[in-house]
């Protein structure tokens, strides 16, 4: 009798963990690494340059308009002084011509509105603290300066800018 030899193999079907990516040497992890620190460095770097450059460009102009200002303050003076220390509402409409989109509003010492003829209704609607603040403060001979958000009550004539109150 003839005996049979029967091999069986038992074939796991639980493989062992073979992680599909290759592993690095210690000479790539060290590229890939230099490569992290300075991608994050132009990052933050980008984002500096960024901020620097708006406070620039926002202290550039505010620097314009406070020298615009204190030119026209000085300008103002002489054209008050000339007509007697009085302020002359048809000579101001006259004399004054704002380069650009602006808003000069002069007020004499009792608060009452000089310039211009007609206000805005955002200005005599609205109690704006800021604006009365700057107002206030340029009366008793301050200058101010800083950031100025009006609105009218139909959304057509907002206004926000930054704005100098100059003493005359």
């Amino acid at each position: 009798m003839r005996q049979r030899l029967h091999i069986t193999r038992h074939i796991s079907t639980h493989t062992p963990h073979i992680s599909r990516i290759p592993a690095f040497s210690l000479r790539a992890k060290l590229v890939l690494s230099y490569l992290g620190v300075a991608l994050g460095a132009i990052i933050i770097m980008a984002i500096v340059v960024s901020y620097a450059t708006q406070s620039y460009f926002v202290s550039s102009q505010q620097r314009e308009l406070q020298v615009e200002a204190e030119t026209f303050a000085s300008e103002l003076d002489q054209v008050y002084s000339k007509y007697g220390n009085a302020w002359n509402a048809a000579l101001l409409q006259q004399i004054i011509r704002p380069a650009g989109p602006s808003l000069i509003l002069i007020v004499d010492t009792h608060n009452a509105v000089q310039y211009p003829a007609t206000v805005p209704d955002y200005l005599s609607q609205n109690n704006n603290a800021v604006l009365n603040q700057a107002l206030t403060q340029a009366l008793q001979g301050h200058e101010t300066s800083g950031q100025l958000q009006l609105q009218s009550s139909d959304q057509d004539s907002d206004f926000s800018s930054f704005y100098i109150a100059v003493p005359l």
